[in-house]
């Protein structure tokens, strides 16, 4: 699954994407690909757009163990981090929807799902009029990709 991201210092904002085919194995290692990033910081809010997401191959127990890995990649004693998710198909909609539950549940993420653009930006507080101004004006740094493979 290809992964692209950038982060606004401006904002205090992680800003991902995520576009192919997702697979339960391939979501172990995204935290540590953020956290050995040098401007990733433990805590940053974070906005995940899976609108480009082409297929959802996950079943809640894999969602489970999805989380689970997040879970080992931060620290104990971390307040839970701000999620925000952009999910605009149904699928992804409801992907998102069985992350945010177990999110609750773990106490590890504070989640939040929309399916608009104006809704996630409204939930982040941001009076921008689409994802794409955000990240033409928001200070964002370069794009990094990646790709998380299994």
């Amino acid at each position: 699954m290809p992964i692209s991201y950038c982060i606004s210092p401006d904002l205090d904002l992680l800003y991902a994407r995520y576009f192919g085919p997702m697979r339960a194995a391939q979501f172990a290692d995204i935290y540590q690909v953020y956290m050995d990033d040098p401007d990733y910081r433990l805590g940053r809010t974070e906005l995940i757009d899976m609108s480009d997401a082409t297929a959802m191959e996950l079943n809640f127990e894999q969602v489970n163990t999805i989380l689970m890995g997040v879970g080992r990649a931060i620290p104990k004693d971390t307040p839970p981090i701000r999620t925000v998710i952009l999910a605009p198909s149904d699928v992804a909609f409801g992907l998102a929807r069985m992350y945010q539950s177990l999110a609750d549940y773990s106490g590890l993420l504070e989640v939040s799902v929309h399916r608009t653009e104006a809704g996630a930006l409204s939930e982040l507080g941001l009076s921008f009029p689409s994802v794409r101004v955000m990240l033409a004006e928001g200070g964002y740094n370069a794009f990094r990709h990646g790709r998380i493979d299994t």
